[in-house]
């Protein structure tokens, strides 16, 4: 099994020299899902963005001075804008909330590079994603591109409700998603351990989680993780 991971791209324009920040507007919020909405964030000069690979991120220096690490969506990368997804979180602690109550059209802020500590094993045999609720922003992106290439995967991605589960239609669509409803269970959770458990022992050594301990055999509702599995 082949388990080299894509490297992140990372460079530094010339918009970014001096204070290593890029000051960017907000140019379109969308909605995504109850309490999730998509944010476009467009370079103020005008100059290009650096590239990135699916699982990268960047961070958001909030008006109110904090500062939070939020997932690229666009698995092909556009140089004229970055999207975010974020949920509103009814215990957060400033960060979430400042986004949604404060982050409008024609706002402008400052934002990192992209890092990747997340990147996607995107030539192993066979993929198996798995998502809990907000945690499919970057496992979304990853989606698309493996999608385009035409590698096999499959995605398990559990939410409370229907109501609740970002970019729901798009995946619907592609067909290779396995969806859990708690609300539709009886309040059940999905079992990530079997789901592990039913993949080659290969698959299972290499598996790179992330926000999910490895003993857990529940998926929490804003995790996320990567199992690249052998073809068999």
């Amino acid at each position: 099994m082949n388990t080299t991971t894509a490297a992140s791209v990372e460079v530094t324009p010339t918009h970014m020299v001096g204070g290593g920040l890029i000051d960017v507007r907000v140019t379109a919020i969308r909605f995504a899902a109850r309490d999730t909405n998509l944010y476009d964030l467009a370079p103020l000069d005008g100059k290009p963005l650096p590239p990135y690979e699916p699982g990268a991120h960047i961070d958001l220096h909030l008006p109110n001075g904090l500062i939070r690490q939020y997932s690229l969506i666009k698995a092909e990368p556009d140089p004229s804008s970055y999207t975010v997804s974020v949920k509103r979180d009814p215990a957060s602690r400033g960060g979430s909330r400042c986004v949604h109550d404060e982050l409008r059209v024609g706002k402008t802020l400052k934002i990192s590079a992209p890092r990747n500590n997340f990147p996607l094993v995107e030539d192993a045999g066979n993929i198996v994603l798995l998502a809990g609720g907000i945690g499919i922003t970057p496992i979304w992106c990853m989606v698309q591109r493996l999608h385009k290439l035409g590698r096999p995967w499959q995605l398990y991605y559990a939410c409370r409700s229907r109501a609740d589960m970002a970019f729901l239609q798009a995946l619907e669509a592609i067909r290779h998603t396995h969806f859990h409803f708690d609300d539709e269970h009886s309040g059940t959770v999905l079992d990530v351990k079997s789901i592990v458990a039913a993949a080659p022992r290969e698959a299972r050594a290499s598996c790179r989680c992330c926000s999910m301990p490895a003993s857990t055999s529940t998926i929490p509702a804003s995790s996320a993780s990567a199992v690249p599995a052998s073809s068999g």
